[in-house]
């Protein structure tokens, strides 16, 4: 693991800096992001998707409300069961795309640095 990761990223110029997440949603925002944008998780249950994720439901609810304000994420409801169910937003998949892209583009230009 490299201990001084800002100084490989500020080598790297404005395109690393545009790659990288929004500095306000933590781990368990990206998380989320991440396992509705895997789309194994993205038709499960709130509790299936806590349990994934390992967070408390109160904890991942929170950040769904955050996600959700964000235009990130929305609730759907399944027509048979009625339960409620995190989606991205197409907002919140591009932003998700958007990031993977520009870490694989960084990868690639640059094997040597870690990310």
């Amino acid at each position: 693991m490299n201990p001084h990761p800002q100084k490989d990223l500020h080598s790297l110029g404005l395109a690393a800096a545009a790659s990288l997440p929004p500095a306000t949603i933590d781990e368990i925002g990206w998380d989320i992001l991440l396992a509705l944008h895997s789309g194994r998780h993205g038709e499960s249950s709130l509790e299936k998707l806590a349990s994934f994720l390992s967070v408390r439901r109160d904890v991942m609810d929170h950040w769904l409300r955050w996600l959700e304000v964000r235009w990130l994420v929305a609730a759907k409801r399944d027509g048979i069961s009625g339960e409620i169910r995190p989606v991205l937003t197409p907002h919140g998949r591009e932003m998700v795309d958007g990031y993977l892209s520009a870490i694989s583009a960084l990868q690639s230009d640059h094997p040597g640095v870690s990310l």
